[in-house]
């Protein structure tokens, strides 16, 4: 299990940001905090995506912290 936070920006927590094993239809949403579990090998790159932000691809970690930026 992976575990992780969306944030902005300014270091806000994105709500309901789509976070998925890229290439895959396994994925999760972000609760209140931002954050997210989510069943990822340790070779997958994980896809954060937010309506009006840029989507980003990022490795798996253990725990993982991803700053998505404004589209």
């Amino acid at each position: 299990m992976r575990n992780g936070q969306v944030k902005d920006s300014t270091g806000k927590p994105v709500i309901g940001a789509t976070v998925l094993v890229a290439g895959t239809r396994i994925g999760t949403v972000t609760d209140t905090e931002g954050k997210f579990s989510l069943q990822a090998g340790e070779l997958d790159n994980i896809a954060v995506s937010y309506m009006g932000m840029k989507t980003k691809v990022v490795k798996v970690a253990p725990k993982l912290t991803v700053t998505l930026e404004d589209e």
